[in-house]
């Protein structure tokens, strides 16, 4: 077949229930026409190719343990400052301690950021209240200084309904005489 200009593959086993692997072909040199058949071993051909992809998974596990615990590590690191920073939250909301402050000084990144914008905020809003609670004790102050004016105010009415009332029968006395 080779010298026929036929290229192929044949895989056989000898009478000692080798396996054997058979790759043919043309070959011409010159004006001649030859066949070249090449008989390999078929078990040394898988041997490479088994060992190969051995090696080619062993080398994928492995650095998808190494990427797994690397992301593991990374992930932790980003994921303890959400944490701190959510539970010192609930903490000061329990509490109700307007006072009370995140302390994150020493944090430069983004978390760092958000605990001192929360930090803020918190001062924000306590200025707020003591403004509001101010405001209340004026409001309070007032109040009880317009009761006692309208009391006041009051008590002279009656005062002058009475003088009004005598100044009227003093005056019905005199026209009746």
């Amino acid at each position: 077949s080779a010298i026929k200009g036929e290229t192929g593959e044949i895989i056989f086993e000898t009478d000692e229930g080798v396996p054997l692997m058979s790759a043919y072909g043309p070959v011409v040199i010159g004006d001649t026409t030859y066949g070249l058949v090449i008989t390999v071993n078929h078990n040394m051909i898988l041997a490479d190719a088994s060992s190969l992809t051995k090696t080619i998974s062993a080398l994928v596990v492995g650095i998808i343990l190494v990427v797994g615990v690397v992301s593991g590590m990374m992930g932790r690191e980003i994921v303890k400052p959400i944490v701190w920073v959510s539970r010192r939250m609930d903490r000061m909301a329990d509490e109700r301690d307007l006072t009370k402050r995140m302390m994150v000084v020493e944090r430069n990144d983004e978390m760092g950021v958000a605990a001192r914008g929360f930090d803020r905020l918190f001062t924000f809003i306590a200025d707020s209240m003591k403004k509001f609670r101010s405001g209340m004790d004026e409001l309070t102050v007032s109040a009880r200084e317009l009761e006692t004016s309208a009391q006041s105010l009051a008590n002279n009415a009656d005062i002058q309904s009475s003088a009004v009332e005598e100044l009227s029968s003093s005056v019905e006395q005199t026209a009746s005489q």
